[in-house]
């Protein structure tokens, strides 16, 4: 499921300081455990999770580009109302 940019909204600090954790670097987790540690994540208190877009992984060569696995990740985080932070790799 792509983000809609529309949709995007700004961090509201109004709910405090972020509580979270480091989820995911692809190729880890794998996708079946996703839906089930977000969730656990959530329930144990955490607000935020941070996940990494690594241009080696997203952009395989040259002119292909695939972000179906952050497309996912980020509407399980948008459905279980976790934040989230986007780390950038260039490697």
């Amino acid at each position: 499921m792509p983000v809609d940019p529309a949709n995007a909204r700004p961090l509201d600090l109004s709910r405090g300081i972020a509580i979270g954790s480091q989820y995911y670097r692809a190729p880890t987790p794998r996708p079946e455990d996703w839906e089930r540690d977000l969730g656990q994540l959530r329930d144990h208190g955490m607000d935020t999770v941070k996940l990494w877009a690594q241009w080696r992984w997203n952009a395989p060569a040259p002119g292909a580009f695939s972000f179906t696995d952050l497309d996912r990740l980020m509407a399980l985080c948008g459905d279980l109302g976790l934040r989230v932070v986007i780390n950038v790799v260039f490697d």
